[in-house]
């Protein structure tokens, strides 16, 4: 297990390498690899673990009865994904997470987060504060995706979402291929593609498969608001 891997990861902010040893032998967690295309867990499956990526890949997603597919995140190294807390007997995921290439997983059991800690130890309060950031973050993750949908119109959803990835220096890397870049945003792949072809012609934006550049920031803001 790469512990100086998890060390640098959110849910273990301010733990040594030996506070990560001691939680994992008290909480039960183990590691699990899934090959590309496998299911980490489903809709209707109970919440019993916090998953923290270690390697890969992750897509976050509904499928429905006639194969369109949402995205709703893309999880990446370090990221902890499944935080869906079973505060009722009945409660299930009502999403997918699956794996889009080799990957391998910590999985923490939800339980271990609410009782005592059999060693009396701090690293158990610890993880539960850095769980209330972990949970703070995905609630403004949630908050950024619903302001990039809000867009009235595929390009404004695009030029929304450009925004929020460009750096410094406008550059952006959407690291999602055409596909599930439209999955992401609700649209149609073809729809998408237009959309972007139009944004660069009209000298919005330079774009190169995943990777983008803004070139007029008040036309394009301006785009969001048509």
């Amino acid at each position: 297990m790469n512990y100086d891997l998890i060390a640098h990861t959110d849910i273990f902010e301010d733990f040594s390498v030996e506070g990560i040893r001691q939680i994992i032998a008290c909480s039960g967690a183990f590691v699990k690899d899934y090959q590309k295309g496998q299911t980490v867990f489903q809709e209707d499956e109970k919440p019993e673990y916090i998953f923290l990526l270690l390697t890969g890949k992750v897509l976050v997603t509904k499928n429905y009865f006639s194969g369109r597919r949402t995205i709703f995140f893309e999880i990446h190294e370090k990221e902890v994904f499944g935080i869906l807390i079973q505060h009722r007997e009945e409660e299930t995921y009502w999403y997918d997470a699956s794996a889009v290439t080799d990957c391998r997983v910590l999985a923490i059991p939800w339980k271990f987060l609410f009782q005592i800690c059999p060693k009396s130890c701090s690293y158990h309060s610890t993880l539960i504060k850095n769980m209330f950031t972990v949970q703070a973050d995905s609630c403004v993750s949630q908050m950024k995706k619903l302001h990039i949908l809000s867009g009235p119109t595929v390009e404004a959803k695009a030029a929304y979402l450009m925004f929020e990835l460009a750096d410094e220096n406008g550059e952006l890397d959407f690291k999602m291929n055409r596909e599930e870049l439209a999955d992401f945003l609700g649209v149609t792949r073809p729809s998408l593609s237009r959309s972007l072809m139009n944004l660069k012609k009209d000298g919005y934006i330079d774009i190169y498969k995943s990777k983008a550049k803004i070139l007029d920031y008040e036309g394009l803001e301006h785009i969001c608001y048509k």
